[in-house]
């Protein structure tokens, strides 16, 4: 059954470990909740994304959570296939700011026709 492999690493003395059994060459994973606003956590996913992609060599990277080009963007230009996925908390959150506006917005309407 073909998986796509989520590289995740707690830091870079795990960066030996968090490769091993993983294919070369194929697609991988990999999660930028919570790693972005945070400057540790960003360079260490800058740090620990080099890594895996020097030692995998993906040909295609799913990116779950934010995929800011400032990161991702070099890779793109090495001709590796990068492909935003929004999370699932990112997509729960901009359905509720959807309805949040949708009510407001016949609320208004409301007001509008009482007035008008």
């Amino acid at each position: 059954m073909p998986v796509i492999a989520n590289v995740r690493y707690a830091n870079m003395a795990s960066k030996d470990y968090c490769c091993e059994g993983l294919p070369c060459g194929g697609t991988i994973a990999i999660g930028t909740l919570g790693s972005l606003r945070n400057d540790d956590k960003r360079k260490a996913l800058i740090e620990g994304l080099e890594f895996i992609v020097s030692s995998l060599n993906p040909k295609t990277i799913v990116v779950y959570g934010e995929c800011p080009d400032c990161i991702f963007g070099k890779y793109r230009r090495m001709g590796i296939q990068v492909i935003p996925c929004k999370a699932l908390t990112r997509i729960a959150r901009d359905a509720s700011k959807k309805r949040a506006r949708i009510a407001a917005n016949e609320s208004m309407e409301k007001i509008q026709g009482r007035l008008f």
